[in-house]
């Protein structure tokens, strides 16, 4: 079997080139699946629940900001385009990352008067190019030993 070199080459470089930039696939699914809108309703009413754990876990709410991330999520979905298998997702991420305009507490309240970052932490970056839905910071709860 005789390998031609020029198009082993030439697959190559595709194969690395499409790795390293970002891509944009093209998604087919069966039946319609929950738009990203109304499953965020549902984890900001979940958060919103007296009763719940969201208040003690979530420090910031990032309401505004997830419902436009997940229209636009809804709207790419709606023309088959999808940014990858975080697109459309809720994340919540924790307190330990940069995210700008505000201070990194690391779940301590001495830390809430401290300088506010200058820009996001990279994984807070990758996942809104992914297209995530950063729906709050949250901090670890501490769970009560059983006796």
């Amino acid at each position: 079997m005789q390998i031609n070199r020029r198009k082993l080459l030439a697959n190559a470089v595709l194969a690395m080139a499409g790795l390293a930039a970002p891509s944009i696939i093209r998604v087919q699914t069966r039946g319609v699946p929950p738009s990203s809108r109304n499953r965020l309703e549902q984890a900001l009413a979940r958060i919103a629940d007296p009763n719940g754990e969201g208040k003690r876990a979530c420090l910031t709410v990032y309401t505004e900001t997830a419902r436009a991330a997940a229209d636009a999520a809804d709207a790419r979905a709606r023309n088959g385009i999808s940014l990858g298998p975080l697109d459309g997702k809720i994340v919540s991420i924790k307190d330990l990352f940069d995210v700008v305009g505000e201070p990194t507490r690391a779940g301590s309240t001495i830390l809430a008067n401290a300088p506010p970052a200058t820009a996001d932490a990279p994984v807070v970056r990758r996942l809104r190019a992914a297209g995530a839905l950063i729906v709050a910071r949250a901090v670890r709860l501490r769970v009560p030993r059983s006796p």
